[in-house]
């Protein structure tokens, strides 16, 4: 009963906040850029930043809550990657250093705040479930957000850097999918 009033909780929390966490098959990113709307360098940045954080964090949250020892390794990987990628954000924001994009976004976006939060409230078994499943939707996400600024964006340091991350984000995306098969 626990289980399915906690999986009800996840649900509203991911159809109230993003329509594509909101699907029930297993999403794929677009591979057709004339699908991905073009993405503003702000939307990009903020997007990015807030992502890459939750990343981090509820990976960080994994590791001492998921049961798995997979999902405690595919933690470790994402917190070594993603760390990785926010040094490489800041080097591309840094490059026009008169932009007050440059600045890091403080916290994360409602949306991811909301995740975490959810994540918190389990572990063990229902921890592992709840966080691939997010990790899968999030990497959807966010190679969609990448590969869109990756092929409209016009700051071309943060252009580099959404095409040099895409193919780890689609690494990790193989990834979560494989756990989560097999979970």
């Amino acid at each position: 009963m626990k289980h399915l009033m906690l999986k009800a909780c996840f649900v509203a929390v991911l159809t109230s906040t993003s329509p594509v966490l909101a699907q029930t098959t297993s999403p794929t990113p677009s591979d057709n850029a004339a699908q991905a709307s073009p993405v503003d360098r702000e939307t990009f940045v903020d997007k990015a930043q807030s992502s890459n954080h939750w990343e981090i964090r509820s990976s960080a949250l994994a590791e001492t809550q998921a049961q798995a020892e997979g999902v405690k390794e595919y933690a470790r990987m994402i917190i070594k990657d993603h760390e990785a990628a926010g040094v490489k954000l800041a080097d591309a924001l840094q490059k026009d250093s008169s932009d007050a994009a440059s600045e890091p976004a403080v916290g994360l976006m409602p949306e991811h705040e909301k995740m975490l939060e959810q994540l918190k409230m389990v572990n063990g078994a229902e921890f592992d479930r709840m966080y691939l499943d997010m990790q899968e939707q999030a990497h959807v996400q966010a190679i969609d957000l990448f590969r869109s600024y990756a092929k409209t964006g016009e700051d071309e340091a943060l252009t580099s850097f959404a095409s040099e991350t895409l193919p780890t984000l689609e690494t990790h995306l193989e990834k979560v999918k494989k756990l989560n098969s097999s979970n």
